[in-house]
Formats: C-alpha cells, structure tokens, sequence
C-alpha cells in the first residue's frame, strides 16, 4: 500500500470487512483423488426429455494433463434415482494449451456416447488431473519437469504445439520453415520448433512440451452444456 507522498493520509485494511476466499485444488493421475467439480442439477421443462448431451468447455490444458467430464442423469420412470456417472467422450483429445501462456484457453468438445434412454435431468462433474502412465506415450524428465511425446505427422500438426522432428521425410525445407513460421532455417532430426501450420509432406515430429511446475495445472474458464432430443 502507498499513500504517494501524503503524510496526512494513509490507507488501512479493516479486518472486519475484509474477506478472502481460497481454494486448494490437489491434481493428481487418478480419477478418485484429483480435485473435482461437480454442477447444480439441471432440469429439463416438462416434456422437453432429452437423450443427447454435448458440453463446450473453455480450458486451459497443458501437455500431460487432462480434464475429464462427466454426466450423471435422472429419468422420467424414476425421477427419485440419480444414474452413475458417465464419461463424456472429448473430441479434441490431443489439441494442447501453450505452456508458456497460462490464458491460452482452448474450446473442447465433449458428446455423450451413448444414452438409452430419455432423461429429464442432468449435473456434471469436471476432474482435472495429470496424464497415467497408461496415456504417456514416453516420459521424457528434463529439467525435473514432465513432459507428453505424442509422433505427427506433417500435414496434422497442432499450431502452437512445439515439436522436434524425427524424420525429415519428404517434406522439403521450405515445408518445415513454413510449418515453423521461419525462413531459411535448414532444418535436420532433432531440431525443435513451434508449429505456426500443420505443415506438408510426411516428415514427422514428436510433441515434446516441457511444461514449468507452476503451469502444469488446468483449469477452466466456462462451460456450456446442450440437451440434444
């Protein structure tokens, strides 16, 4: 606090209006540990039953972790019972944030599979977590830090995504500097760059994003969520 020069005047804190709200979320690679948030129920008008469910979810997501979402419904026939909860399938499963720009909020897309039957209900439930060693294709320690190695091939890389490459291919020189967003850089296996295009020819590259400890963490910015007929 400062008063800029104003020996008259001071600020104070009053410790009777002052309040502070903080909250600690424990990310870890399991679904039963890792912090979680669960949605007020919604409910559906009256006779506006639905069977589909699509969530559109603004996130911050870097390499090596994951936010899962999760549906859980009621049904007309039994309107005193909640289902399980479902996982909900993301279409964007290896679309990343950048993990040098925490306000790097993608769009993810995540549709209920399957549904059987009406429901005239539903509440949602968001787990953030790290990547299980299952859903690691390599684990690559620098630096003390994780990081994600996902192989691509030119033509489908993730703008914004760096990657180092492993196989020329035929991709030509002016195909990886486009891809890079540079020019007259000759490039060769192992060097790195940040996709600015999802380059060309089928040379390939490895995702290797070495995330800092302070941004492995996601979170979420906002969601919404559709009832499909």
């Amino acid at each position: 606090m400062a008063n800029n020069g104003y020996q008259s005047a001071t600020p104070i804190v009053d410790p009777a209006l002052s309040m502070l709200n903080v909250y600690r979320y424990k990310i870890s690679d399991s679904g039963t540990l890792t912090s979680s948030w669960v949605t007020r129920k919604v409910v559906l008008q009256e006779q506006f039953d639905a069977k589909g469910l699509r969530v559109y979810l603004s996130a911050y997501r870097p390499a090596g972790t994951f936010v899962d979402v999760y549906a859980r419904f009621v049904y007309p026939t039994d309107a005193e019972v909640q289902s399980n909860w479902i996982k909900l399938v993301n279409s964007s499963e290896d679309m990343y944030s950048n993990t040098s720009n925490t306000l790097d909020y993608r769009e993810f897309q995540y549709d209920l599979s399957s549904e059987a039957n009406d429901y005239s209900s539903f509440q949602l439930k968001f787990e953030m977590r790290h990547a299980n060693t299952t859903e690691i294709n390599d684990l690559d320690l620098v630096s003390a830090f994780p990081s994600v190695t996902r192989s691509k091939t030119a033509g489908s890389f993730v703008i914004g995504t760096t990657y180092r490459i492993t196989s020329l291919g035929n991709t030509t020189q002016a195909q990886w500097n486009t891809a890079a967003g540079t020019s007259g850089v000759t490039y060769a296996v192992g060097d790195t760059f940040t996709a600015v295009g999802v380059g060309a020819g089928n040379g390939t590259a490895n995702s290797s994003i070495i995330s800092p400890a302070e941004n492995l963490f996601p979170h979420i910015y906002d969601y919404r969520a559709i009832a499909l007929t």
